[in-house]
């Protein structure tokens, strides 16, 4: 027997030199990034048959999917702390197993933490609902909640000739005394992507929508105030590209509301970590590629903006060139659609933005919003700016938008194109992802740039209204 193995003060090991290296990696790569986050206090030891030592940062998600491609059995997730921008995140990538451990190491306040859905994993059927308390009074949340999953399982089984299968159902609570918020995850009904998931989901919406029974319209709520038109309380915008998916135990940075367990939930006897595997949207392995859920596109076309509509609309407003045709400042615009998907991002979590004009321009049939409030998150900055506003540029054409800044800072900066909702497009592009903000969400590249200085444009307004074609933007 080789002394070497057991005797004190002698060579390592091949698999504790691994582990050291790996481990002083993780290190260096930690100091390096200053999260500002508890490391390691007892090292995860991985056993010859368990999960290979993976702990890995990147500074972008982009690096973070490729750097994941190549490594099996390793996952990706992102993360909030202080020491980033407001609005910034960074990336890890490790194994179910030893996030788990570490994620236990950490203090609560520190958990901020999100799973990262990459676009060809298959997925569980997953749902965000939530609605403000206050300009709902009359909302009954366990009543509206029955009334979904009822709804939900006679859509299901409609599509899939299956019944909607509820064993292991996880519900989750992150709600406040001001607001209802809840996560939906279905372990067991798994689709073969996001997009397949996403147009599930936007069928059922669109079912919804142009349901005329009584009960169907409890879940549509005030998104603001009680005069304020009333929207589906499901999130239509989490069927995205690489979309960031709070995880549970996980507030967003600086709040105390993390998701737990919902109280009437039947998973009360199972521990913290089963139900942490069973609420991972990706944690899908077991499932066998023949059983993964497609939905059929021509069985159960998906409703999107009508065309037809664009088309009357740029005829009726059409003027020479493409200077804006039509404007208000009072009025929605003449796609109410597209409408209330800028104000569900712009009202997220509380904020109190606002739609404060918009401008559309028939020839290139594009809408300018002009975003007013307390929503100012520019994807230049990574964060909110202190004053000055932001645009959403969306091109009905091609089912995109993008954000622009009245910054002076920003005055030439043009995010990238990002896809508006399924429920108003058809399929989304392989290059679609989510607006930069303060929901649960995917955060482009671009948007990890250090803080800039900033002085509040007073031209801001005068560019916008002289502003002649939506190119400009």
């Amino acid at each position: 027997m080789d002394a070497g193995f057991y005797g004190n003060g002698v060579k390592k090991t091949r698999l504790t030199e691994r582990i050291s290296n790996a481990m002083q990696a993780a290190e260096a790569e930690d100091a390096k990034t200053k999260r500002g986050r508890s490391r390691l206090c007892n090292p995860f030891m991985s056993s010859l048959l368990g999960p290979a030592i993976i702990w890995k940062y990147f500074p972008k998600q982009s690096e973070a999917l490729e750097y994941c491609r190549s490594i099996a059995d390793v996952h990706i997730f992102a993360f909030e702390c202080a020491d980033l921008p407001a609005g910034a995140r960074r990336f890890l990538v490790t194994s179910y197993e030893h996030f788990w451990h570490d994620y236990m190491l950490m203090d609560d306040d520190q958990r901020a933490l999100y799973e990262v859905i990459p676009e060809e994993t298959p997925v569980k059927l997953y749902f965000d609902v939530e609605f403000v308390k206050d300009t709902n009074p009359q909302a009954n949340a366990e009543e509206i909640i029955v009334l979904f999953l009822s709804l939900l399982s006679q859509t299901f089984t409609e599509v899939f000739s299956v019944p909607l299968p509820l064993e292991n159902l996880v519900q989750l609570d992150s709600s406040t005394l001001s607001k209802f918020s809840q996560h939906f995850i279905f372990p067991k009904a798994v689709f073969r992507d996001f997009r397949h998931a996403g147009l599930f989901v936007t069928h059922f919406c669109r079912n919804l929508q142009d349901s005329t029974s009584d009960d169907v319209k409890k879940l549509f709520l005030h998104s603001k105030d009680l005069s304020s038109p009333t929207v589906l309380f499901i999130d239509q915008g989490v069927y995205t590209k690489n979309r960031n998916f709070r995880v549970y135990l996980s507030s967003k940075l600086g709040k105390k509301n993390p998701f737990v367990l919902y109280h009437d939930s039947p998973l009360q006897d199972l521990t913290q970590k089963e139900i942490f595997f069973l609420s991972l949207i990706c944690n899908t392995q077991s499932c066998k590629s023949e059983d993964l859920l497609h939905f059929d596109t021509e069985k159960f076309p998906v409703g999107k903006l009508s065309q037809n509509t664009s088309e009357s609309v740029s005829r009726r407003f059409r003027s020479d060139g493409d200077r804006p045709s039509l404007t208000s400042s009072n009025l929605p615009s003449p796609f109410p659609e597209v409408d209330k998907f800028f104000e569900s991002v712009i009202t997220a979590d509380g904020l109190m933005g606002r739609i404060r004009m918009w401008q559309y321009f028939a020839e290139s049939q594009t809408v300018l919003y002009s975003i007013g409030g307390d929503y100012r998150f520019c994807g230049h900055i990574g964060r909110h700016h202190r004053s000055n506003n932001i645009n959403f540029v969306a091109c009905l054409k091609s089912g995109t938008y993008h954000q622009k800044c009245l910054d002076v800072e920003c005055k030439n900066y043009r995010s990238q194109n990002y896809k508006l909702p399924l429920v108003l497009v058809n399929e989304p592009a392989s290059n679609e992802s989510a607006v930069p903000g303060d929901r649960d969400e995917s955060v482009p590249d671009d948007s990890m740039n250090e803080e800039d200085g900033e002085t509040f444009d007073a031209q801001g307004d005068k560019l916008l209204a002289d502003m002649s074609s939506p190119d400009d933007y």
